[in-house]
């Protein structure tokens, strides 16, 4: 499998795990504007709070680059259809047999579209180092 194919086929988990930073985020930032109190401490001080929030949304940015990049480059399948179909499987995370019925196609219709846009993907990118250009 090569580095970019990988990349794809990890879209449904970068995603999530989008997903997941916001709603850790959403829940910290609660928490900092209305700190409660256990066994008579307060709980984590506003301050390293603070950083843990600014840590996770850095985080939650370098994944969302990652996310716009494979987008760009699934963008580069000249076949709409294609792209979609691309879209539907790796970014929606649907099976083949969903993507299948949505499309109202076979599923090896499915898999060969699926392969073929991989392909040109992998044909458009090669020979160029595939860099992610994330704040450090």
């Amino acid at each position: 499998m090569k580095p970019v194919e990988k990349r794809i086929k990890s879209l449904w988990a970068i995603s999530r795990a989008i997903e997941g930073l916001e709603e850790h985020i959403e829940r910290l930032t609660a928490k900092a504007i209305m700190p409660t109190h256990e066994n008579g401490n307060m709980e984590m001080n506003a301050v390293g709070r603070l950083n843990l929030i600014a840590r996770l949304s850095k985080d939650k940015d370098r994944l969302c680059m990652e996310l716009a990049y494979l987008d760009e480059c699934i963008n580069l399948v000249e076949d709409p259809l294609t792209r979609e179909i691309l879209r539907t499987r790796f970014i929606h995370n649907k099976s083949r047999r969903e993507t299948a019925k949505t499309f109202s196609y076979s599923e090896e219709r499915i898999k060969q579209l699926t392969s073929e846009g991989i392909r040109e993907i992998n044909s458009r990118v090669k020979g160029k180092k595939i860099t992610r250009n994330y704040p450090s």
